[in-house]
């Protein structure tokens, strides 16, 4: 404690200032709580300061309580959130007013900061100072506002684009709130509002599912399985949704029999539910089609996803969503399986639709246009490929961000397209692919699809160039990662080794028949004159 006082103290300008700032804020807040006893706005002020030390100290949104408190469909009399200030002080609903004169009293006393874009900033001391001078009791019921109110700000449902690049802001402040010693020590506590604090974390995880950190998300969403099957029988819809997210965790993470394992167990629990609801019963076996199709059990498939289009097409209610998500699962099969035209024509019927329903922007339509593009590109409609993809990177940048998995991914295929269409000098290539590979590894990691596929597009470069022991040894690595991913006999794996056992042939060849002739000779077919240095 000591420390950190010495710490706050140390910025204390040099002049004849009698207080140090640590005693200068005390003074601040103490004036505050006079105020509190006539102002409401103040006894609110004091609230926001210790739930703003629970989040991080940079870019707090006004947006998250304005969303919490008109979020009226979650809203519980005795929940956590019940307990905040904002709703004795807005009873009838966001008062956007209110929130700025409580604002202006924290900004009075220099113990915020707001920018141009009100973000509301607090400096590290202060934010450091606000949640160390609490007691333990004062620290959980802050803890409690802070989490509560960020998840009470997220709508459970498939998001729109404004949703989805709201989480994207929220996200940094769930991540500081879990990770304070309150959050690791009462978040998957048993006791009061246990029930609550379950569906908080189906929450709070869903921005780690949007930035793809599947292993934070598997972590989350694990305890709180755990919590919930204390509380709930096995076939409760609230453990089959988390056992339902955490299967999808592991298909993302590769782990495709595990996978596969718990979504044919859990449909078979729900199945033997009574009463069901058929449109999660539908979901939950697209989901299964999903993990065969990505596991390369092409045919099981391909036929649960024909009995998903057909119950789709029954007449009790499937919402748009789960109907236009299935007929997309349904086009994937028929993709993997090279059945290129189908595909193409289901993506072309979707595509307006999914603007319509998500918006131009949504992730969703934007992976599903990255596909098209790929099924032009298989079609030889190479022109309209690369004129889609553009669009698709250019949108994916601003929504998912440059590092974003998809985006790396795409970026990929530009870079695969890129040649035939003479985008990149010739001269550039094997430069440009290192970087791109280099840029994946850094922030996707190396098992990542995007990063293996980069692995594997730089060993063809390396090939085509007469770079024969730079291909082997990058081919090598790649099927290396294929393998820990998908297995020994999946069609990817086996076309990888496949390349591999091509480019060790023209090195045998190379050393028996032609070790007099420059490598670059032999494979002048493929010469783009490039260094891999």
């Amino acid at each position: 404690m000591q420390q950190k006082k010495r710490l706050l103290e140390s910025g204390r300008p040099p002049s004849d200032y009698e207080n140090s700032v640590y005693t200068t804020w005390e003074i601040s807040l103490k004036q505050i709580q006079i105020m509190s006893c006539t102002d409401p706005n103040a006894v609110y002020a004091l609230e926001l300061l210790q739930t703003f030390s629970f989040m991080h100290f940079d870019g707090i949104s006004e947006e998250i309580f304005e969303k919490a408190q008109k979020n009226t469909w979650d809203y519980r009399e005795d929940s956590l959130y019940s307990a905040t200030a904002t709703h004795p002080i807005m009873p009838s609903g966001w008062d956007q007013l209110t929130f700025a004169k409580t604002l202006k009293i924290m900004l009075d006393f220099s113990l915020i900061t707001v920018d141009s874009s009100r973000r509301i900033n607090m400096h590290p001391l202060v934010h450091e100072w606000s949640r160390e001078r609490m007691s333990p009791e004062e620290r959980v019921h802050a803890w409690e506002i802070a989490v509560s109110t960020m998840a009470m700000s997220i709508y459970l449902s498939y998001a729109s684009y404004e949703e989805y690049m709201y989480r994207r802001i929220l996200k940094p402040h769930i991540a500081a709130c879990l990770s304070s010693p309150e959050g690791k020590s009462c978040l998957f506590a048993d006791g009061l509002h246990v029930e609550e604090r379950c569906y908080i974390v189906d929450k709070l995880v869903m921005p780690y599912e949007d930035a793809e950190q599947y292993e934070d998300a598997l972590d989350l969403q694990t305890k709180n399985l755990r919590l919930k099957q204390l509380i709930f029988q096995c076939h409760h819809y609230a453990v089959i949704e988390s056992t339902r997210r955490i299967s999808r965790y592991w298909i993302e993470m590769h782990r495709y029999e595990e996978a596969i394992e718990y979504r044919e167990k859990i449909l078979k629990i729900w199945l033997a539910r009574d009463p069901i609801w058929e449109a999660y019963t539908t979901e939950l076996m697209q989901d299964l089609v999903h993990a065969y199709c990505r596991a390369g059990q092409l045919d099981r498939a391909l036929e649960m996803s024909d009995e998903v289009i057909r119950r789709c097409n029954q007449q009790f209610v499937i919402n748009a969503v789960t109907t236009l998500t299935a007929k997309l699962a349904h086009s994937h099969c028929l993709w993997s399986l090279d059945r290129n035209e189908e595909a193409v024509q289901i993506y072309e019927a979707l595509l307006p639709d999914f603007e319509t329903t998500f918006s131009k922007m949504h992730p969703a339509t934007l992976s599903l246009l990255n596909d098209l593009a790929d099924s032009y590109w298989n079609l030889g409609k190479k022109k309209k490929s690369r004129n889609l993809r553009e669009q698709a990177l250019a949108a994916m940048k601003t929504t998912l961000g440059e590092h974003h998995g998809q985006t790396l991914t795409c970026h990929l295929s530009m870079l695969e397209e890129s040649h035939w269409m003479e985008r990149i000098r010739k001269g550039n290539i094997i430069k440009t692919r290192r970087e791109a590979l280099q840029e994946s590894q850094a922030n996707l990691g190396d098992l990542h699809f995007a990063t293996l596929s980069h692995m594997s597009a730089l060993a063809r470069k390396y090939f085509g160039n007469g770079y024969l022991d730079d291909a082997k040894e990058m081919q090598g690595e790649a099927v290396r990662g294929w393998i820990k991913i998908y297995g020994e006999e999946h069609s990817r794996t086996v076309a990888e080794k496949w390349k591999l056992r091509r480019i060790e042939t023209a090195i045998m060849t190379h050393k028996m028949l032609y070790w007099w002739l420059p490598r670059r000779i032999i494979f002048k077919q493929y010469r783009e004159p490039a260094s891999p240095n």
